[in-house]
């Protein structure tokens, strides 16, 4: 010892000591990251704001027998690996100027990118959020995310996110203890209850036998915890961390994107201080949860300010320490399940419906050609004096990328009708709103050429009762400029119209309003499959929409009298249009899909198209009439 004391010096000549040497190296570890400052006595490796106080009342013994349990543990955890170094080198990701969105959206927003998001030790600082993550592939993923990340508070701005190399903020395990805690984490899995009990971890027989200390409020525990839950028990439903002297959710938030389909936790006798920690484990759909015997259970006298708390961060909890309490909210899996089936196209006249389609024929066809303004005015004849005209359009949240044609969206802007963003045009609403015939064609001329995609449309007619109806056409289109595009841009449209009868043969639309999202071509495969599946179904309806409705009085005088009774929105009748062709990529997607419906080859699937004239409905329709006569080489592939 003295050899050593010989050595090292300080810069002034006088010596320094071993206790002096440590201090120094625990000051520059700390100085890594604040979530490693622990308590020397507990190997604790939680963050400073949330450390407990130093204990009092220790006697010098109690303080001895601390201090070689420490050195004891360390010796251990250095004699598996030599000299070999144990640092470890990770990436920091930072969300710039993003903490005013708070830690749960844009975590939640980079997991819905990335199938294995797995940050470590997310946390703020200062208007930044940082989290580390060990694979060098997911981080360029996430950092390719920049610019894509929507600001919660201000849906126009996107976070830039940055990268860098640094020391992580825990070491390596010993194989050893990885294998003892292997074992350990292998005993306390319950394989009927898809559980795992955690619960006073560090006191294990496995543990106390070998003589080593594993806490959980150690971080290189809880990384190498981390990947033994990913790989062997990322599906358990149940999950008990009790009794652990756990003080944060830092480093535990990372269980969160390992096991995502916890609904049960056991988070009591720990040493929580904040109720707001719960936010940190907020992506998880905790049904039942245990949090009896932490610290800021104390701060509350009423039962009912403590569940409504409680709930402000896991809403779907319906059973709190023991008591059935009421969710405050539905959980997310099952929000899916309240919405209906997708169903065809709504009417219950076959009448009225005729008069509808018609009438949309005629103005999609002229709305949608090519010498656009000049056929738009034509519309005039179609709008009453008194009519009112406005659309609005905006991109999903999470596909703000799939805008198309960038000088269509534009001019779209320009007019867009939006109350999401009311504040720019509150002012002056008249300028999105249109009223009288020409003003609303005059408008509708400067809006992109389009080509609707007929194949796509929904028609539900809302009611009709005297002389009015009201229907909703819904469908996808592309701009005009991309119409022969081998991949186009698609928008998802949905338009609304109130129309009054002027007459015989004629009628008139009295409101507009056209609603219009920018859509990627994923998403449009999905409409179209939502759209198949309906078509398959429909057959199990009753009737054409499966609910029978009372008649109602005919918006005409004379509405199933005659086809030449068809009001028109031309007042000069003319004949219906020709059905305009399928273009040849279309077909063959049609095809496909339908073939991965019914079963059936593609020759098949192509023939039974072709008999219903590429009516996928009536293809459907057709094919559950006659599945019994189909030959059983319609499905050999």
């Amino acid at each position: 010892m003295s050899g050593y004391r010989t050595i090292n010096r300080n810069k002034y000549g006088g010596r320094r000591d071993v206790k002096e040497m440590s201090k120094k190296t625990k000051q520059e570890i700390f100085a890594l990251d604040p979530d490693i400052v622990g308590r020397g006595d507990e190997l604790d490796d939680d963050d400073v704001e949330q450390s407990r106080p130093p204990r009092r009342g220790y006697t010098e013994a109690v303080r001895i027998t601390n201090n070689l349990a420490i050195r004891q543990a360390n010796q251990l955890l250095n004699s598996g690996a030599g000299k070999a170094n144990r640092n470890i080198v990770c990436t920091v990701v930072s969300v710039r100027n993003s903490a005013s969105s708070g830690l749960k959206h844009v975590l939640e927003s980079i997991s819905k990118y990335l199938d294995n998001f797995r940050p470590i030790a997310p946390q703020i600082r200062e208007q930044d959020i940082e989290f580390y993550i060990t694979d060098e592939k997911e981080a360029e993923a996430i950092k390719a995310l920049s610019r894509r990340i929507v600001d919660k508070r201000n849906r126009n701005s996107r976070f830039i996110i940055q990268t860098r190399k640094a020391p992580a903020p825990w070491t390596s395990l010993d194989r050893r203890i990885r294998d003892i805690m292997v074992n350990v984490l292998s005993k306390r899995y319950n394989k009927a209850y898809n559980s795992l009990d955690l619960s006073d971890f560090g006191a294990d027989k496995d543990f106390t036998t070998n003589k080593i200390i594993v806490s959980l409020t150690r971080n290189d525990v809880l990384v190498a915890l981390f990947d033994m839950i990913e790989k062997d028990y990322c599906n358990i439903t149940q999950l008990s961390l009790k009794d652990n002297r756990l003080r944060s959710f830092v480093f535990l938030s990372s269980l969160v994107f390992r096991c995502k389909n916890v609904n049960q936790l056991d988070i009591s006798s720990n040493e929580f201080k904040n109720i707001e920690d719960l936010e940190r484990i907020s992506l998880w759909n905790i049904e039942k949860l245990l949090l009896e015997n932490n610290p800021f259970c104390t701060n509350y006298s009423d039962a009912d300010t403590y569940t409504r708390d409680v709930h402000k961060y896991l809403p779907t909890v319906s059973y709190l320490d023991g008591i059935n309490v009421t969710p405050s909210t539905v959980k997310t899996e099952d929000r899916s399940a309240l919405l209906p089936k997708p169903r065809l196209s709504y009417c219950d006249s076959d009448g009225v419906r005729r008069v509808v389609e018609k009438f949309l024929q005629e103005y999609i066809q002229l709305y949608d050609n090519p010498e656009t303004e000049s056929a738009r005015k034509q519309l005039i004849a179609a709008y009453d004096d008194n009519a009112e005209f406005s659309y609005s359009i905006n991109t999903l949240e999470h596909h703000t990328q799939s805008r198309g044609d960038i000088e269509s969206y534009s001019t779209y802007m320009r007019s867009s009708r939006n109350i999401v963003f009311e504040d720019r045009w509150a002012s002056n609403p008249e300028r999105v709103r249109y009223k009288g015939s020409m003003e609303i064609v005059v408008q509708l001329a400067k809006l992109p050429s389009t080509k609707h995609l007929v194949e796509t449309f929904l028609l539900d007619v809302d009611f009709y009762i005297d002389n009015l109806c009201g229907f909703t056409l819904r469908g996808l289109f592309i701009d005009g400029a991309e119409a022969s595009s081998p991949r186009p841009h698609y928008k998802l449209f949905m338009r609304n119209f109130l129309v009054v009868s002027t007459g015989e043969g004629t009628m008139a639309i009295l409101c507009d309003t056209l609603q219009i999202c920018p859509i990627t071509e994923m998403a449009a495969d999905s409409y179209r499959d939502m759209l198949a599946a309906a078509a398959l179904e429909a057959n199990d309806l009753p009737g054409s929409s499966g609910v029978n409705q009372p008649s109602h009085p005919n918006i005409t005088g004379n509405i199933n009298s005659s086809s030449n009774s068809v009001p028109s929105i031309i007042v000069t009748a003319a004949p219906p249009p020709t059905p305009q062709p399928i273009d040849p990529n279309i077909k063959r997607q049609m095809i496909e899909q339908f073939a991965s419906q019914t079963g059936m080859n593609l020759a098949y699937s192509e023939r039974c198209l072709e008999d219903n004239n590429f009516d996928y409905e009536a293809s459907g329709r057709r094919f559950l009439e006659i599945r019994s006569q189909i030959p059983s080489e319609a499905f050999q592939q």
